[in-house]
């Protein structure tokens, strides 16, 4: 892919390598292990109070994300 600069110039976006060689590497079980994180952290923010940060004592957050997930893993054990 190539984009042009406000001179008319291209330059290319994946770094300058042909065929897109600047891009990482894709690491499967890196993903996996990202992916069940957000998810958690989707399925903790249903939770209002979690994810509007309404208790602003952190002692007090930290309860209340504790009791959310304590919530969730109920839920996942009951058929």
């Amino acid at each position: 892919m190539v984009a042009h600069d406000v001179l008319g110039g291209g330059f290319a976006l994946n770094g300058g390598n042909p065929g897109g060689a600047g891009r990482p590497a894709f690491d499967r079980e890196a993903y996996k292990h990202r992916n069940v994180v957000e998810r958690c952290f989707n399925r903790l923010k249903q939770f209002r109070a979690v994810a509007t940060r309404f208790d602003k004592l952190a002692i007090r957050y930290q309860a209340g994300l504790e009791l959310c997930s304590l919530i969730l893993w109920l839920r996942d054990l009951v058929p």
